[in-house]
């Protein structure tokens, strides 16, 4: 839908950084192709990449942490990336199943009146 894309754009406007996801999530998350394009990061030019704030970290991050407060970030990354795309998967099928509900009208306008039992048929479809 047109006002999901606004959504998804308008929080583009401001960027963060996350992980990308792997083959299998895309594999187990499967998505339409404009959802999947709305949802791709945009490309940053290299100029407003060099903008970006180094650390006050000397060396590398991952050096500095403990291995208990590394095991929960990565705990902490795990969860949050399974987390964004379980919204994904679900926001797909809240789409499908709208779809869903959008074409069984439709297929219930084009049925003849005189045949009650399609009508029916297509009613307990829409109550489920």
């Amino acid at each position: 839908p047109k006002m999901f894309t606004t959504v998804i754009q308008r929080q583009w406007s401001s960027l963060g950084s996350g992980p990308s996801p792997s083959s299998l999530d895309k594999k187990l998350f499967n998505v339409g192709g404009d959802l999947s394009k709305a949802l791709e990061l945009p490309n940053i030019d290299a100029p407003v990449a060099a903008l970006q704030a180094n650390t006050d970290i000397p060396g590398e991050p991952e050096n500095s942490l403990k291995a208990e407060n590394k095991k929960a970030e990565q705990t902490l990354q795990r969860t949050h990336l399974s987390a964004a795309w379980a919204v994904k998967a679900s926001t797909a099928a809240s789409f499908f199943n709208r779809a869903s509900l959008i074409w069984l009208q439709e297929l219930q306008e084009r049925i003849p009146l005189d045949d009650v039992r399609s009508h029916l048929h297509v009613n307990k479809l829409l109550a489920a």
